[in-house]
């Protein structure tokens, strides 16, 4: 689903909010190349739908309306490679849960 149409990207993110479902990624390897190898597709659609989601539903904290997965893939993906995946990941958590605190004060 990652790397689908935005116009897709766009329905399921909507229909993950009205039935409070969470959407799941499966981020392979962060190197468009090692993506390539891996998976016969270019990474920067997934990325950019990544991205996109992780703005559009980023108020919704309880479900998490986002989850990311990634793996390690001996003599592909190395933990160099997961902890860029990750520090991708945690700069949309920590945007998300900045967030998440300002409205949680601003209500109290």
């Amino acid at each position: 689903m990652g790397a689908c149409p935005q116009g897709s990207m766009k329905k399921a993110a909507a229909l993950s909010i009205e039935s409070r479902g969470t959407i799941k990624f499966d981020l392979k390897a962060w190197d468009e190349n090692l993506h390539i190898a891996l998976c016969g597709v270019s990474n920067k659609q997934t990325l950019r739908n990544f991205e996109w989601l992780a703005e559009y539903g980023r108020h919704r904290q309880i479900p998490p309306f986002l989850t990311a997965s990634t793996l390690l893939v001996p003599g592909y993906v190395g933990v160099e490679e997961v902890n860029i995946i990750a520090s991708f990941i945690a700069g949309w958590i920590l945007i998300s849960l900045t967030l998440f605190s300002l409205s949680i004060h601003n209500f109290i």
